[in-house]
């Protein structure tokens, strides 16, 4: 009696199926992926819009109005705001607008590293306030760079879709 696997088509047969089933979890995988990532771009857009309108309504923090003056309030309100709104646009058009989410993005990087250098300057001048602390720097350069995360991921994005397009131009 002889082993299937000695027969050609047994093992074209077995390779086909072992494929599909990579195929299937590897689908899974990207798809749970993509809904993760796209999950958190709504996280940062809600921090934007919410953080924004509280910085207007309410101000900013003492040591930032101590450092940039009266434009302490609009600069760290309306950065977030627009930008937590940009991304939330291009998030919800369909197909999404990935220049959106980037311009988003973007002002939602500009207002973390704003925030952090006024942290950074208030820690080290101290600016007669005996409340600044250096954990803000922490937690708005960590945004930071998870944003840099994200904007590199679109930017792999933006080049498949332009390659695409290149390809299929009647698409």
């Amino acid at each position: 009696m002889s082993d299937h696997r000695d027969d050609p088509l047994d093992r074209l047969e077995h390779q086909v199926e072992s494929l599909a089933i990579e195929h299937k979890v590897m689908t899974a995988q990207s798809a749970w992926e993509a809904t993760n990532r796209i999950g958190l771009l709504w996280v940062h857009s809600a921090i934007g819009v919410l953080a924004g309108v509280m910085i207007l309504t309410a101000g900013t923090a003492v040591s930032l109005e101590s450092i940039f003056g009266p434009a302490a309030v609009p600069i760290t309100g309306w950065m977030p705001l627009i930008g937590g709104v940009l991304l939330a646009v291009g998030l919800r058009s369909h197909p999404r607008s990935v220049p959106l989410e980037v311009v988003g993005l973007f002002l939602l990087l500009g207002w973390d590293l704003v925030l952090t250098v006024g942290f950074l300057v208030a820690y080290f001048t101290d600016l007669g306030l005996t409340t600044s602390r250096p954990y803000p720097v922490a937690v708005y350069s960590g945004l930071a760079a998870l944003i840099c995360v994200h904007l590199w991921t679109l930017r792999k994005v933006m080049r498949v879709r332009r390659e695409h397009r290149e390809r299929h131009p009647d698409a």
